[in-house]
């Protein structure tokens, strides 16, 4: 009868155990799903920036080209500004046009 009671405690023991393994592996898979998820959303964040980045690197490339055109044409009788490089000063083509 000892036998068995040892034998059913330490059962139950077990039992408890694992309860309490299984529920901490579910926490921490939990915390990994949660951690997965800033992730993400901290990946996405990054890629949105770095588009919006290259966006206005364009836009302000395109204004510089603009306005270094604009003022070599204003600068120059008869505009002066080649029209393969849209440079003015420096250009080797300039001197054809």
């Amino acid at each position: 009868m000892a036998l068995f009671h040892i034998y059913i405690g330490s059962t139950l023991s077990v039992c408890i155990l694992m309860n309490n393994l299984q529920s901490g592996w579910t926490v921490q898979e939990e915390l990994a799903a949660v951690n997965l998820a800033k992730y993400r959303k901290a990946q996405s964040d990054l890629d949105e920036a770095e588009e919006r980045l290259a966006e206005n690197a364009a836009e302000l490339s395109s204004r510089a080209r603009l306005k270094n055109v604009m003022s070599a044409s204003t600068t120059r009788p008869g505009g002066g500004v080649c029209h393969l490089c849209f440079l003015s000063v420096h250009c080797s083509f300039i001197s054809d046009i």
